[in-house]
């Protein structure tokens, strides 16, 4: 390999570019919804605050992020609505959002995906996760 400086940056810069749209396709991806009624209903349409669990009934962590989001539910369910994916009956929404492992919660307002992260977690991390969202669309209605 030629170990001219101007060759060396100029793969760096061509390498940061590819990176950068890589970026950036995902992040368009995310944010175009998939072409899927159920989903649109459940989710693009609602109004506020909408949690996201994709995962699979043969999957031990999946069950407990089961049991995380009913607690959750309990706490915060007039502020937020929740929606769980099997990914073996809508593989294809799974295959749109790049899920390659479960369980992913992601979260949606007014039907924007706003943020997302994998793995089970206890209902203390995932109010957390969602309070800015809720405490967003609190200020805003007053």
């Amino acid at each position: 390999m030629d170990n001219d400086p101007a060759v060396r940056n100029l793969m760096i810069v061509v390498g940061l570019l590819l990176g950068a749209g890589a970026m950036l396709m995902k992040h368009q991806q995310l944010q175009t919804p998939p072409e899927d009624d159920w989903f649109r209903v459940r989710v693009v349409e609602q109004p506020g605050v909408v949690v996201v669990k994709f995962g699979a009934e043969w999957c031990p962590p999946c069950r407990a992020m089961h049991a995380t989001l009913n607690e959750l539910r309990h706490r915060k369910g007039s502020q937020l609505k929740i929606v769980e994916i099997d990914i073996d009956k809508k593989p294809h929404l799974a295959q749109h959002y790049g899920i390659r492992s479960i369980p992913r919660t992601m979260i949606f307002v007014d039907g924007q995906y706003k943020t997302g992260t994998g793995g089970s977690m206890p209902v203390q991390e995932l109010e957390r996760l969602v309070a800015p969202y809720i405490e967003n669309r609190f200020a805003a209605a007053q």
